[in-house]
């Protein structure tokens, strides 16, 4: 018998299906679409570019499933790091940030800052319009400072709470032009919440990464319609709930303080066995994570596929 993490009935589950598909060895497009027919899931997210170009063999996965799947949606790249000769002064500790669009760019010249940005959002556009059933969602990833193990800003309170305006300004530049090109409300746009804010270093500018981003009135949460917050890790028991009450209350920091989203937030788990060495199983993860968030989406298809056997509703 096939073992499949299991979701309560009421809760959202989606599942990031990426393309190209090295290095995840990703099936045939339609041996992918059957298996998620196969699965309960509300919708999934096809990996739409890499940089200025989509990524290989999308326009296989898309047609594979645009007539198929409900909810086929997208998860794009906003702001890099694949952008070429592009810097993004994110004010990390240790971090190559070359390639990364400085969003600022974004919000003062719009998307024409570069003619292959523009052609990559209508083409987007045009992928989308293609959808004969109920549009899928867009969720824009790299949409934050900093990535990977950067947890602080290697720069003043003032200086990131601009950079996040920036980001924030450029977000609603490019959720308004995709939902003037497709109709699309801006309630379907989300984004990659990610890294959390290391909780060994709660003194580090405590409202850069949790509270700034999740604001509906000032903060990155404003212009999208949900988001998605990404763990890298859950080192200890009341983590989850942790990190969700600073999404969804208050945080401050240095006279910055932030009220939290009301909109709809969902956890983005990995699906790569050891992720969260707290946990033994990946299910308790997801049973512990959906006591407080209203949804689930799973990094990566085939991971999700080979390693636990797929998703179920019960």
């Amino acid at each position: 018998m096939v073992v499949m993490i299991s979701i309560p009935s009421s809760k959202k589950v989606y599942v990031i299906i990426e393309t190209p598909q090295n290095p995840y060895q990703t099936e045939d497009p339609v041996i992918v679409r059957n298996t998620i027919l196969s699965w309960d899931v509300d919708g999934v997210f096809l990996s739409y570019n890499s940089g200025f170009d989509e990524k290989d063999r999308f326009q296989e996965y898309f047609s594979a499933f645009e007539d198929y799947v409900m909810n086929t949606g997208f998860i794009v790249d906003a702001f890099g790091p694949y952008y070429g000769s592009y810097t993004a002064p994110a004010c990390t500790t240790g971090e190559n940030v070359e390639g990364w669009i400085d969003p600022y760019l974004i919000y003062k010249n719009g998307i024409n800052f570069d003619g292959r940005y523009k052609s990559l959002l209508d083409n987007l556009s045009n992928y989308i319009n293609r959808l004969s059933w109920e549009r899928g969602r867009i969720l824009f990833d790299h949409i934050r400072y900093p990535q990977g193990g950067a947890y602080c800003p290697n720069c003043s309170t003032s200086t990131w709470q601009n950079h996040i305006y920036n980001v924030t300004q450029a977000t609603f530049r490019i959720v308004n032009y995709l939902s003037t090109n497709t109709g699309m409300n801006s309630s379907e746009f989300g984004a990659v919440m990610h890294p959390p804010r290391n909780s060994s270093q709660t003194t580090c500018c405590q409202a850069w990464n949790v509270g700034q981003a999740y604001d509906d009135g000032k903060g990155l949460t404003a212009p999208l319609g949900f988001s998605a917050m990404m763990l890298y890790y859950i080192p200890r028991e009341d983590y989850i709930w942790w990190m969700y009450n600073l999404a969804t209350k208050h945080d401050s920091y240095d006279g910055y303080s932030t009220n939290g989203t009301k909109k709809e937030l969902f956890i983005l788990l990995s699906t790569y066995p050891g992720t969260y060495r707290y946990y033994s199983e990946l299910q308790q993860v997801v049973y512990d994570a959906l006591e407080y968030f209203d949804g689930v989406i799973f990094w990566e298809y085939q991971s999700l596929k080979n390693n636990f056997g797929g998703v179920k509703k019960v």
